[in-house]
């Protein structure tokens, strides 16, 4: 679903709603229907040869499998659309994106972004276990850590994925305190192993 101009509140619940709603077991995917025969088409990319008469009509290859990572059976995804120029504080609360086959999508109504502040009070994200997060159009500002990897975003788990869109991040950082561990990230830290 879509919801224009939500809160932190509203975006926290359809997230949550989005990752309870899969199947614990998802289905094995169902064998690819057989393709009817029929002329073999060249993709549009490929040159005709003018000097080689056309093929006898000979049936189309099988489809491609479909990719194991995206979308995986039981997928869930939701879309949700930020005001255009709003500023959303995220309170010290991290928005969590997980699981395997939820996928979610933020980005604004309008041409200006929509700016996330952290306050330096957490993170902005965390997407784990085989999740998809994508990001359009956004500010991302003031995104913390003092415990781990990854000031703004943090990606881990295999299978897991970001992709960003005209996103813009600033003033995000990790702490590296007295602690002997080093932390990576200001910004983004990615672990998908």
């Amino acid at each position: 679903g879509q919801a224009p101009s939500a809160s932190l509140d509203t975006i926290r619940a359809a997230i949550a709603a989005v990752s309870t709603a899969l199947p614990p077991n998802p289905p094995a995917l169902p064998p690819a229907p057989a393709a009817p025969p029929g002329p073999t088409i060249p993709p549009p990319s490929a040159p005709l040869s003018p000097s080689l008469p056309p093929s006898p009509a000979s049936p189309p290859p099988p489809p491609a499998a479909p990719s194991p990572a995206y979308p995986p059976v039981g997928a869930s995804a939701v879309e949700i659309t930020l005001a255009s120029g709003a500023n959303y504080s995220l309170a010290g609360e991290p928005i969590e994106v997980r699981g395997a086959g939820v996928s979610v999508s933020i980005g604004t109504s309008g041409v200006a972004p929509a700016i996330l502040d952290a306050e330096e009070l957490s993170r902005h994200f965390i997407v784990s276990d085989g999740a998809m997060l994508t990001l359009r159009n956004l500010v991302l500002t003031a995104g913390y850590s003092s415990v781990a990897n990854g000031g703004s975003i943090t990606v881990g788990g295999q299978g897991s994925a970001l992709r960003l869109f005209g996103v813009h991040m600033h003033s995000n950082r990790v702490d590296y305190g007295t602690s002997l561990l080093t932390r990576y990230g200001g910004a983004i830290f990615a672990d998908l192993g």
